[in-house]
């Protein structure tokens, strides 16, 4: 998915109002760590389609509404990946542990099936550089020799 990118250190996003990754679920019906079946509905919302383990079948989900401006699904996903002290899923582990600016630029985030990924969309030696350095870094806090 594009239309996503790093401003000021931190991930923005860029697609219309009415993007998929800017859909709100109602979490009192819908806790679904991953979305099927996912089309938009004439009026703009989206539906997804999840199993019903007490209906024993598959049943909808609808949209209850849109991220603000500049904020959707995949950039609270990164921003809590990138802040919180755990491990993350993304290359970016770890980063602001180590306070190591992420350089302004366009990128492509994928799902993955139950989180995504992202990288920045052209080759960028700092990218590179600050990748190592974290792989490094991770390596040597978890007792690991870095490749």
């Amino acid at each position: 998915m594009s239309g996503h990118a790093i401003r000021a250190g931190g991930p923005i996003c860029l697609e219309p109002e009415t993007a998929e990754c800017r859909a709100i679920w109602d979490r009192t019906t819908c806790s679904c760590e991953y979305l099927s079946g996912l089309e938009q509905r004439a009026d703009g919302r989206w539906v997804h389609v999840a199993y019903s383990y007490d209906l024993d079948d598959d049943i909808e989900h609808l949209s209850v509404g849109v991220e603000p401006p500049n904020n959707c699904n995949i950039c609270t996903w990164i921003n809590v990946d990138l802040y919180s002290t755990g491990p993350g899923e993304t290359w970016a582990h770890g980063l602001y542990a180590y306070d190591v600016p992420l350089p302004d630029g366009l990128i492509a985030v994928e799902w993955e099936g139950d989180y995504y990924t992202w990288d920045y969309t052209e080759p960028r030696v700092i990218g590179a550089l600050i990748g190592r350095l974290v792989v490094a870094r991770w390596a040597d806090d978890n007792g690991l020799e870095a490749a």
